[in-house]
């Protein structure tokens, strides 16, 4: 079988699985609220898409570059936030609880955002999900 011949078949078989599942929902419609459960929100993709899981894990769990990102709500607001994704350097110049952060994980964090929606969709997943 070649490849194309393949790769149609398995695009046949999730187009049919696709539909057999709609067709087996209450409604008959497709993906109900589970699967909306399941899709990342904006700040999440931001995340993902950005190099942050390399230092902060897939899970914001932390690793041994970077510490974990939870409970964030007691340090800082959103604005605030937003701000340091913008200019971590000089946060960690300012603030004394982000410099002993920085003497424990020596990678410096890159700013990395320029566009204020993806900043502000990024604050929000880390401070509210």
């Amino acid at each position: 079988m070649t490849l194309v011949a393949w790769g149609f078949l398995v695009r046949a078989a999730v187009l049919a699985a696709g539909s057999i599942a709609a067709a087996c929902s209450p409604s008959g419609d497709a993906p109900g609220p589970a699967a909306a459960a399941a899709t990342p929100s904006p700040g999440r993709l931001v995340y993902l898409a950005e190099p942050c899981p390399t230092c902060h894990g897939h899970g914001r769990e932390g690793t041994n570059t970077g510490p974990a990102l939870h409970g964030l709500r007691a340090h800082w607001d959103e604005d605030t936030l937003a701000r340091f994704l913008h200019q971590p350097v000089a946060f960690k110049l300012a603030d004394p609880r982000l410099a002993t952060l920085a003497s424990r994980y020596k990678s410096d964090m890159p700013a990395l955002f320029a566009d204020p929606a993806r900043v502000s969709a990024l604050a929000r997943y880390l401070l509210f999900e």
